[in-house]
């Protein structure tokens, strides 16, 4: 693991005993901007005491749904709504919760799994410089104006939100600069 994401990782982890300390009160709340398939809803459930993961698509809806029930993760709630057209039902007025994470991960051109391919660090691939090619730049310059649009509203979406998590796994400039 890189050594700015482990120390990343570990103030949070300390931001967030500490405000836990100060909070014992409050349930911790995050929310997943794009949830299917689960997989980072479930991660965000392991330290938060509510989690709201949205899915608009109503077949990726019921993936979350499978996947988050056969988790035993009861303090999920999943939402078959759009993140940037929807607020979380009733957040403002529970005065015990506190919405503090929330992550996105939307979708993208895919563009950066081929580098997992790779069977040897003799093959290691640069993605500086890579350029998007011309038969894929409107799929991802659309892709890039959703992304843009989501994480936006995601930094906009309340104001005790302390920390937005983006990612995509696409190696594109458009996508991820």
């Amino acid at each position: 693991m890189p050594v700015e994401i482990l120390s990343n990782a570990l103030k949070l982890d300390l931001e967030l005993k500490r405000f836990r300390n100060k909070n014992k009160d409050t349930k911790i709340v995050g929310v997943d901007a794009t949830a299917s398939p689960g997989n980072k809803t479930l991660q965000l459930a392991e330290f938060c005491s509510k989690v709201y993961a949205f899915e608009r698509d109503p077949k990726r809806s019921k993936v979350l749904l499978s996947r988050v029930t056969k988790a035993c993760a009861d303090h999920v709630t999943c939402l078959n709504l759009d993140f940037i057209e929807n607020r979380i039902p009733g957040i403002e007025e529970k005065t015990d919760e506190m919405l503090k994470f929330i992550v996105v991960d939307p979708s993208c051109s895919g563009s950066g799994m081929k580098l997992h391919t790779t069977t040897s660090e003799e093959e290691d691939i640069c993605t500086i410089g890579i350029k998007t090619p011309e038969s894929q730049l409107t799929r991802v310059q659309n892709l890039s104006k959703f992304q843009f649009k989501i994480l936006s509203a995601s930094l906009e979406y309340d104001r005790n939100v302390k920390y937005v998590s983006y990612s995509t796994c696409s190696i594109y400039p458009e996508e991820d600069e």
